[in-house]
């Protein structure tokens, strides 16, 4: 069987983010982020299949608009106040930038990507890692 579009464009989308993200390694639960254990491995990602549609048009193919989770996971130490906290912040928004460009520059398989929205961070595991998610969408075509 041969490999469809949305496996091939994760397996697309996690090699690049393992080569672009020094230091990040995947994380062991993309769908419950909080069943992994953060010890020692604070900087994650993760990039999971989300809703998609079909979109209208020719009769030959479906184009299908899919949308994709992009997941940055990173550790802060806050002490007496929340600088460190707003430094993690402001890297997970930085790197979810960078991964943008190189998703779109890259094509992932696909023939357009566009990030459609950034979520609010979350704190985890006892404040002391940051999540950061991102809905990426993805327009791709099955000849019929």
């Amino acid at each position: 069987m041969s490999e469809t579009i949305v496996n091939t464009i994760i397996t697309n989308a996690k090699s690049l983010l393992s080569t672009y993200l020094t230091g990040y390694t995947q994380l062991d639960y993309e769908y419950d982020i909080e069943s992994n254990h953060f010890k020692n491995k604070n900087k994650r990602y993760g990039f999971i299949p989300k809703n998609a549609s079909r979109s209208e048009g020719t009769t030959r193919s479906s184009t299908f608009e899919h949308v994709f989770q992009l997941i940055l996971t990173t550790d802060f130490n806050n002490k007496s106040d929340d600088t460190q906290q707003r430094a993690a912040v402001a890297e997970l928004f930085e790197k979810t930038h960078d991964m943008y460009k190189i998703f779109a520059n890259n094509a992932l398989g696909a023939s357009l990507v566009e990030v459609v929205s950034i979520s609010e961070p979350e704190v985890l595991d006892d404040k002391t890692v940051i999540v950061l998610r991102s809905d990426i969408n993805i327009k791709y075509r099955y000849n019929l």
